[in-house]
């Protein structure tokens, strides 16, 4: 593909979820964004210093890469970002109540492996462009840090989510490659 102007236009934010729950199970439109959606990669470096250069370093480590996905949900199903909620609090059985407080959210086991507190308790979160540009997929996702800011009064209310967005594996240890070729984001649908 060779260079081009990118509008993705009006993005859909669909997700899915474990073999098991009754809401997402299969790619299911969360909703539209207000505006246009924040994509942030992370990569994580440490400076390698030797005393002969100084402060400069003469060479650099990586260290693995995440991502941050922020969007402001305008036209939404509030029971399905319920349902990615639970998940994001370790596989709560409702939302507004917790999970097991120091459990895994991917438990060792594959994408939308069933479960219950023992399954995966990841989202697949699919960016869907309305242009029909390349979709994004985060494979391994859940509402992080302060997950949701949700306004209740006369207004519509718009509702800012943060994701976070992991490259799990079942295995760290790869067969002895670690990170190498772990997918944080690929350009197909979970299907």
């Amino acid at each position: 593909m060779g260079r081009s102007y990118y509008l993705e236009a009006g993005c859909m934010a669909a997700v899915k979820g474990r073999a098991d729950l009754p809401l997402i199970s299969s790619l299911t439109e969360l909703g539209l964004a207000q505006d246009s959606i924040q994509i942030q990669v992370t990569a994580n470096r440490k400076n390698i210093r030797v005393d002969a250069y100084g402060d400069s370093p003469p060479e650099q480590q990586f260290f693995g890469a995440g991502a941050s996905i922020n969007m402001t949900l305008i036209h939404f199903d509030a029971a399905v970002l319920d349902q990615c909620l639970s998940e994001s609090f370790g596989g709560a059985p409702t939302a507004g109540t917790l999970g097991v407080a120091g459990g895994l959210m991917g438990n060792g086991v594959t994408r939308f492996a069933p479960g219950g507190a023992a399954g995966w308790h990841f989202v697949g979160l699919n960016l869907i462009s309305s242009a029909g540009q390349r979709p994004w997929r985060f494979l391994n996702t859940c509402l992080s840090d302060n997950p949701i800011q949700f306004p209740i009064g006369t207004e519509v209310s718009a509702v800012q989510t943060n994701w976070q967005a992991f490259p799990y594996s079942v295995d760290p240890w790869n067969g002895g490659l670690g990170s190498y070729s772990v997918p944080l984001w690929d350009y197909v649908l979970d299907t």
